[in-house]
């Protein structure tokens, strides 16, 4: 938060209430980030109001796409980053969380996509591995980018300013792969994902 009188770091909890129409259909991968008409992708600037001066339709009634119906501040708390000392990290003593039909989910995609090479997978899993700690520690997230969503690099991006502003760096050494768990196998009209 930033006031006159200098910016203060915030842990908020926020709970969003969205409301969409039963008949809306999700965008395709190709328009999730695209602020446009939902109605009929005309660029934002279409819009009057709620309403598109292209397809003539309301867009703010949420029968098109998700629409916020209330914010509420659950929580608010100064919370500056701990970036010195030891910290404890919390959780990852715990066992890994296996879907049970992981296994037949792997399966059903290598009959759908023969040119699915779990060697390659094996590969290219443990390059992204490398080339994550790589860009952490030289404090270059551009490196980063290919292989995270939009919501991991924006939480690395922020940890990242938290550091430099602190003239901190966190350097990950001599990290490495010792054993690899398939977890989870999920697939959707458009992406199979795995997650190990």
């Amino acid at each position: 938060e930033v006031r006159a009188n200098g910016a203060t770091r915030l842990y908020v909890l926020d709970r969003l209430v969205l409301r969409r129409s039963v008949s809306a259909r999700s965008r395709p991968p190709s328009r999730l980030a695209k602020l446009d008409c939902p109605s009929c992708g005309a660029p934002l600037e279409a819009l009057r109001g709620t309403v598109c001066s292209h397809c003539h339709n309301d867009a703010g009634n949420a029968r098109f796409d998700w629409t916020i119906v209330s914010a509420t501040r659950v929580r608010q708390e100064v919370r500056p980053p701990l970036l010195t000392g030891e910290v404890e990290e919390r959780g990852t003593d715990l066992p890994s969380v296996i879907d049970p039909s992981v296994n037949a989910s792997l399966a059903a995609l290598r009959a759908r996509d023969s040119a699915f090479d779990p060697g390659a997978f094996s590969t290219r899993t443990a390059m992204v591995f490398r080339e994550l700690n790589a860009a952490w520690s030289a404090r270059d997230l551009s490196r980063a980018r290919a292989f995270v969503g939009d919501s991991i690099f924006e939480s690395f991006q922020y940890w990242m300013d938290v550091y430099v502003g602190a003239r901190a760096r966190n350097v990950l050494e001599d990290a490495s792969i010792v054993h690899v768990e398939l977890a989870r196998v999920a697939t959707d009209a458009y992406y199979d994902a795995i997650t190990v």
